[in-house]
């Protein structure tokens, strides 16, 4: 199978225009075989540029960002790529190249600190004649980083079982061994393959006892009222699915709802729809805060109908992102059933696989993600509607349960 190009975003200052041609140029023929690049020269215009912005920094393999004294002065450059930036290299997602291009000084405490810069010695600016080679050495350094990427991309695919598989533990892929491709006669041989088939045999019927067992169970519970199923928040006897809730709190009465009895899930449905403008004095509602149910207008993240509170999802053109891009949100597949107390355990144990911003085209209509909000609760979060026309709206189903915190 061939391998997928590996895509690069360069970060510059706009007064380094001349610096990101000459990277462009010397990385020219690496663009010709297969990489994919982007900087910020690619946005047509009309486009929103700051979303295409974010949404390549989301999405990139390798980061390049070159350092420059303007690069350094300039507060988009410091404040909102490089954190970004950073925080996906520290999950795992990306490697960053920062290309030292002319010399610069920077404060103790600046997280560029924390990363090696290239070269290690002179900017690539500062070396005479020899300018034209350096930038050269930063072309090569690249390509050593796209090796790695890959690298490291053939040995997760490596780790994968054949075709997608499962692999039983104790089960080795290998050549077959002499006992296994002994023709002849002998009664060890013999004895040994009839131990492995009755092995075998034994395994398939356990796991069909299993399934019948299983599936016994699932009947018996649909049958129940699902006010009577029990729940156990250590996970011992699972709730009632998000999907059933919804439907529960959406067809019940206000007559007839009722607080959580003793030993009842304790969830809460409720249904909002986001719509994006650019308008501050329209009433379209673009943000949400999910502890209070309260909506809001605007990309700061505090809610101004309720003074302290703060948004955890904010809705714009082509993305949904929670404030600063703050890695609080976990998307996981349609056909998984999953409550909120469960998404607080998911949320703990995939912590470096959160992410700050999702892309609309992956929500479509069903997508489910779990989220942590910003006074550390849970919420299930489906998206039942997704519209891309002018203005986007997108209408969510947050499912969320007292006491499911991270």
């Amino acid at each position: 199978m061939p391998e997928r190009p590996v895509r690069i975003a360069v970060f510059y200052a706009r007064t380094d225009e001349r610096h990101r041609e000459k990277f462009r140029t010397s990385i020219a023929d690496m663009v010709r075989h297969g990489i994919e690049y982007f900087d910020d020269r690619g946005i047509a215009p009309g486009q929103p540029w700051k979303e295409k912005l974010f949404k390549n920094l989301e999405s990139a393999d390798v980061i390049v960002l070159l350092l420059t004294p303007e690069f350094i002065a300039s507060r988009f450059c410091m404040e909102e790529e490089v954190p970004h930036a950073l925080r996906r290299r520290a999950a795992g997602a990306c490697e960053i190249l920062p290309v030292k291009v002319a010399s610069f000084c920077l404060a103790d405490e600046s997280p560029l600190c924390e990363i090696q810069w290239f070269p290690s010695d002179k900017p690539v600016t500062e070396r005479g004649n020899a300018t034209a080679k350096a930038w050269v050495e930063v072309a090569k350094e690249l390509q050593r980083v796209i090796k790695r990427v890959r690298s490291e991309e053939r040995d997760r695919d490596s780790r994968r079982p054949p075709n997608g598989a499962q692999v039983a533990r104790g089960v080795k892929y290998g050549p077959p061994s002499a006992a296994q491709t002994d023709s002849g006669d002998s009664p060890l041989a013999r004895l040994e393959r009839v131990t492995q088939g009755i092995s075998l045999a034994l395994f398939v019927i356990g796991a069909l006892i299993a399934l019948i067992f299983f599936l016994a169970h699932s009947a018996d519970r649909e049958k129940q009222d699902p006010d009577d199923w029990p729940y156990d928040s250590a996970g011992m006897d699972a709730p009632p699915s998000v999907e059933k809730l919804v439907r529960k709190s959406n067809s019940a009465s206000p007559s007839a709802s009722r607080s959580p009895e003793p030993n009842k899930s304790p969830f809460d449905a409720q249904r909002f729809t986001l719509q994006e403008s650019n308008n501050p004095f329209t009433a379209d509602k673009d943000k949400l805060d999910i502890d209070t149910g309260d909506p809001g207008h605007g990309t700061q993240p505090q809610i101004r109908s309720n003074p302290g509170r703060l948004a955890d999802l904010i809705l714009e053109p082509e993305r949904l992102h929670t404030p600063d891009n703050e890695p609080r949100i976990l998307p996981f597949e349609p056909e998984s059933a999953i409550d909120p107390t469960l998404c607080a355990i998911l949320l703990e144990k995939e912590r470096n696989n959160l992410r700050g911003s999702v892309p609309l085209d992956e929500l479509p209509p069903g997508s489910h993600l779990c989220v942590k909000t910003d006074e550390g609760l849970s919420a299930v979060v489906e998206v039942t509607e997704n519209s891309s026309e002018y203005p986007v709206s997108l209408t969510l189903e947050v499912t969320t349960a007292q006491g499911a915190s991270t």
